[in-house]
């Protein structure tokens, strides 16, 4: 339905938005962002460091898996240079979280010991004094 919105130009109530899935939501929320262009909807996006405007092909959920897996194999880069060479052509909703999957499962990142771990600081040891002069709390 989001193409057909933005082919009208017409911005739906939130009404009208509310029984569509998570997906459509997103792209309402974005909805200043998006046209048509030569047929096709992309998403006007500001890089990282708000220094160029990039025009994303928002590709649909039948192409996703298509446009990951070949951006991923372009190098096994891991999960940061393959996000960043997603997004520098295309774009949806849960890209990042798809990406982060991908890379987590990717068997030849997995033999190369890439990207699947994240590092950790050393643990170390705390000297106290007296019982409860230090106190550890988790909030839930």
């Amino acid at each position: 339905p989001v193409y057909q919105w933005v082919l009208k130009g017409v911005k739906p109530t939130w009404q009208e938005v509310a029984i569509h899935g998570q997906r459509t939501k997103t792209l309402w929320a974005m909805f200043d962002k998006l046209k048509v262009e030569n047929g096709v909807l992309v998403r006007e996006w500001e890089n990282d460091n708000g220094s160029k405007t990039i025009v994303q092909v928002l590709v649909p959920r039948s192409r996703q898996k298509e446009v990951l897996e070949k951006s991923h194999l372009c190098g096994h880069f891991g999960r940061r240079r393959t996000l960043s060479l997603i997004r520098s052509h295309y774009y949806w909703p849960g890209l990042q979280g798809d990406v982060k999957r991908h890379c987590m499962v990717c068997e030849v990142c997995g033999r190369r010991g890439k990207g699947n771990q994240r590092k950790k600081a050393p643990l170390q040891s705390y000297s106290v004094g007296v019982p409860f002069e230090r106190l550890g709390i988790d909030v839930v």
